[in-house]
């Protein structure tokens, strides 16, 4: 079963990797509440160029890079 997009809601400007960010926590929680039980990790950290770097540990790594720019859309 596909989960429901709704990146109508959250807008056309929305960066690519915002968007694979929210894709990827979207797919782990509809993943997760099919399986029945869950734990995830999310950690943020600030990086070079002021970057934020965001890492959800969910058995495996996922990794995303956000601009300081793509949060001001």
């Amino acid at each position: 079963m596909t989960p429901p997009n709704d990146h109508a809601v959250r807008g056309d400007s929305v960066s690519s990797e915002l968007r694979r960010l929210f894709d990827c926590i979207e797919r782990l929680i509809h993943d997760g509440l099919e399986h029945g039980h869950f734990r995830y990790e999310i950690k943020g950290t600030i990086g070079k160029n002021l970057r934020r770097e965001l890492v959800i540990e969910a058995g495996v790594s996922h990794k995303f890079t956000v601009s300081l720019d793509d949060l001001s859309r």
